[in-house]
């Protein structure tokens, strides 16, 4: 791609900033990224409350796929149809709602896990399939710069929340950390997303029942005709299960090595800053060279890091410097997938598209945490799982190269005069 720093920024300054800080802000509070990267700092309090052991704490990802697999695509499709922010309004007080339930459990293991298979499925509006959409609406030649920022929004919680929630724990308990965890969506994100995202967005156009706008790329159906489609999942989904299953088990791996509760969970900082820094390398260079090439060159990264980490290492900064190279793979990841998404099938149904790689991925990241931790709590060692992500992350950009060219699309719509950017 001829995309450059000129080009991001002309598509910026055209309106695109508003969608860049509202899918930073609305996807770092979300879903997927806010009740996943604390979860492990309430493991060792739930375990500790009500007597649970590991895998079964982390067997909620379960009620993740389950919820995934169930509104996913229904999401996606609302997306499309009605836009960014109704959805992300919506969703976002759904899932505020409940984290609050979390905090109110009794003691139930059902409840735990039901409270996991409702938020998945109320705060899935809340997901990159929702704010991505908005982002690849207004860019085209920065799309991959475009969305490293958009999708920074992780690292930057990542780097704030688990350690504030470890906080929390440590001196108001881990039921009031839930409601401090809502709170954050509540007060932060919604009034962003109310606020700095207009009506007019061109995703609540581009949704219009009116379809006046210029639309490239498959539908659907056509895309899963395709193999392009199936290698995409298949490597996204060994990537998310590689990435996935590992990082709720950073802090308790560190602990259990003798590392302190609140100086572990710094770690997670650690993995924030490096997602932060992954997915600004890697959205530049996929405005500049092929997407497949780009992961080639950078999943191996963590592959080694997880054979040192398998060493039994218990020094701080080579611990740190290991994680790091994990958040750079998952800052990779995340800027990969909505990208060629876009590049391979388009954007007339992108956020239904993403939404079926979002469940494949959500499949594949909600069963490493069980299995980890099943195979954990069976050996009392880490070594297992560490030499299956390290297999997963050197496999993965091997079936991306299988991709080939990107694709050129026609155009259908009855739109002379494009709507955003993206479209020109």
């Amino acid at each position: 791609m001829s995309g450059n720093w000129a080009s991001f920024a002309r598509e910026s300054k055209a309106g695109g900033w508003r969608a860049l800080i509202c899918a930073a802000v609305g996807y770092g509070l979300g879903v997927s990224v806010l009740p996943y990267y604390t979860l492990g700092a309430f493991v060792r309090p739930l375990e500790a409350s009500f007597g649970w052991s590991r895998a079964e704490v982390q067997g909620c990802m379960v009620s993740v796929i389950a919820g995934t697999l169930l509104a996913a695509s229904i999401w996606g499709w609302l997306t499309d149809r009605y836009g960014v922010r109704k959805v992300g309004i919506v969703s976002q007080i759904g899932l505020a709602a409940t984290l609050l339930l979390l905090g109110l459990n009794p003691g139930h293991l059902w409840y735990w896990y039901g409270g996991w298979f409702v938020m998945t499925v109320l705060g899935l509006g809340t997901s990159p399939v929702t704010w991505t959409r908005s982002v690849v609406t207004w860019f085209n030649e920065g799309r991959g710069f475009a969305l490293a920022i958009a999708l920074c929004g992780s690292g930057v919680s990542s780097v704030i929340m688990p350690t504030a929630a470890a906080f929390a724990i440590e001196h108001i308990g881990w039921r009031l950390a839930y409601a401090m965890l809502a709170g954050s969506v509540l007060l932060i994100a919604l009034p962003v997303t109310i606020w700095v995202l207009p009506r007019d967005d061109p995703s609540e156009r581009t949704a219009s029942s009116t379809r006046t706008e210029i639309l490239e790329g498959l539908t659907v159906v056509e895309a899963m005709k395709g193999v392009r489609f199936w290698m995409l999942t298949l490597s996204l989904m060994m990537v998310g299960f590689a990435v996935s299953g590992l990082i709720p088990n950073i802090v308790p791996m560190m602990i259990g090595r003798g590392i302190e509760a609140t100086t572990a969970a710094t770690l997670m900082g650690v993995l924030g800053m490096s997602i932060i820094a992954g997915r600004l390398v890697t959205g530049a260079a996929l405005d500049r060279f092929w997407a497949p090439l780009v992961a080639l060159v950078l999943l191996p990264l963590p592959a080694m890091a997880c054979l040192v980490l398998e060493t039994g290492i218990s020094d701080y900064l080579a611990a740190a410097a290991c994680i790091a190279l994990i958040g750079i793979a998952t800052g990779a990841e995340f800027d990969l997938a909505p990208y060629m998404v876009t590049r391979y099938f388009g954007t007339r149904s992108y956020s239904q598209i993403y939404a079926l790689q979002w469940i494949a991925f959500t499949v594949a990241a909600g069963a490493a945490p069980l299995l980890y931790g099943y195979l954990y709590d069976l050996s009392g060692s880490y070594s297992v799982p560490l030499y299956v992500s390290a297999a997963l992350f050197l496999l993965a950009p091997f079936v991306l190269l299988g991709l080939g060219r990107y694709p050129v699309f026609g155009r259908v719509g009855a739109a002379e005069t494009p709507l955003s950017p993206a479209a020109a």
